[in-house]
This record gives structure tokens, sequence and C-alpha cells, in this order.
């Protein structure tokens, strides 16, 4: 298995298919995630919590789909301009891993100072 800035770096950023052979960071996210999980659930409402779930499980489901075709060389989605935009600075990161971590928006990047943008 390949790690995914091995598979897509240089200038081959982007492929006809995605790569199944890459590591997956998931088992990474999941430890955080079970322990704030069963923080919200200690603390909030069962309704608020549910809607929470929900919530973070779109947001999650949107970052792969939308990382998964940034990296696609027909993806549907290019007619779109904000597309390009994020396709771009997503890019970046791949050119230098210590920028650009965001994949829909980089507000956290601003925020934290790993934010740099795309060139033109």
């Amino acid at each position: 298995m390949l790690e995914h800035h091995g598979i897509y770096s240089g200038d081959a950023l982007v492929a006809d298919t995605y790569s199944d052979e890459e590591k997956s960071a998931t088992a990474y996210d999941a430890a955080p995630a079970v322990a704030l999980g069963g923080a919200a659930y200690a603390t909030l409402p069962l309704d608020i919590f549910v809607v929470l779930v929900a919530a973070l499980s779109a947001s999650y489901a949107a970052h792969v789909y939308v990382h998964t075709q940034y990296h696609l060389n027909h993806s549907w989605l290019r007619r779109f301009g904000w597309f390009h935009r994020k396709r771009e600075l997503h890019f970046v990161h791949h050119r230098d891993a210590s920028k650009n971590f965001g994949v829909i928006e980089f507000v956290w990047d601003r925020v934290f100072g790993t934010y740099t943008p795309a060139e033109r």
C-alpha cells in the first residue's frame, strides 16, 4: 500500500481512476471521533446529539467524495468554477504537505497560518 501523497504527486496529481492502493487514514480519525462522540453523547440532549452525528457524518462523506473528485481527470464537478479553485488549493497541499490541509474549505488553514494561495 502506498501513501496518498506518494501516489498523487509532482505531475501525477490526477488520474483516470482513483487509486485504491493507498493507505486509509480513517483509523487515525476513529479514536478522536469516538472520544468526542462519547463526550457529546454524555452531555448533549439525544436529539441534538443525533443531529450532530448526522451533520458530522455528512461533512466527512462530502470531504471524502470531493477529495476523490479532485484527483480524477474527468470529474463531473469540473463544470463548476469553485471546483477548479478548490482543486488548485488542494494541489498546493500535494506540492507542500505542510500547507492547505482543507479539502472543501480552507478557513482553518487561514486561522492556523497554513494557507497558501494557488499560483495562477
